[in-house]
């Protein structure tokens, strides 16, 4: 293949897959809404049992003290799990998931997540944003 047509193929696989990046919401602060990671799997954890012990770390409340008000399968609309970040990209196609709602004290926490990823805590107001759950 000649210089050119390696240089344009180089240049057309950039392209192609330049839009297909999603953050991991790696930078973003604690009492931020978290983005979901990518491809974290479970290992067959209960997600509860996973969000109790974030919330834990979060509030510093012992995990006895922490009550499950929800845990409800959901379909989320997109990659954002129902709780984009403005300015990132998500997959845009149905992700069947769950969403948890976890109580300590008089506070009430929300965790989102996809089947088989880890739980992630969406600090937003207004609906929860699944499509049918």
């Amino acid at each position: 293949m000649s210089r050119f047509g390696l240089t344009a193929l180089a240049l057309l696989v950039v392209v192609a897959t330049s839009g297909c990046a999603v953050s991991d919401g790696s930078g973003g602060a604690a009492d931020a809404t978290s983005t979901p990671r990518a491809a974290e799997p479970t290992s067959g954890v209960d997600p509860e049992a996973l969000a109790i012990a974030d919330l834990a770390a979060l509030t510093g409340v012992d995990p006895a003290d922490i009550d499950v008000v929800t845990h409800e399968r959901v379909t989320w609309p997109d990659g954002s799990l129902g709780c984009p970040k403005p300015g990132y990209s998500y997959t845009q196609a149905l992700v069947d998931g769950y969403r948890i709602v976890l109580r300590a004290g008089a506070e009430e926490y929300v965790y989102h997540g996809a089947d088989g990823q880890k739980p992630f805590r969406c600090v937003q107001t207004g609906s929860n944003g699944a499509v049918g759950g």
